[in-house]
């Protein structure tokens, strides 16, 4: 029986927390527009490829890949390949 008196004890409190926070609401006097998940979509999205972009010139500067990088030599039209 005591092991069932805690979680019984829990569930008791949450339903009074419940049932309190529905009996004492006001009213919001606010409107949510349909596209503001939206909004909220782009924002995290925004925020999700900075962090991508920061983490990775972070990585870059760590690792020296963005100075000690060696170029490709570029061949034009016309140009003979040397080997």
């Amino acid at each position: 029986m005591r092991s069932l008196s805690r979680p019984l004890f829990v569930l008791l409190a949450l339903a009074q927390f419940f049932a309190l926070a529905i009996a004492f609401q006001k009213p919001a006097y606010a409107y949510a527009d349909p596209g503001s998940g939206l909004l909220f979509l782009q924002v995290a999205g925004s925020m999700a490829a900075g962090a991508l972009f920061l983490v990775r010139s972070k990585l870059r500067k760590f690792f020296n890949f963005g100075k000690n990088h060696v170029e490709e030599q570029t061949v034009e039209q016309g140009q003979e390949i040397q080997q």
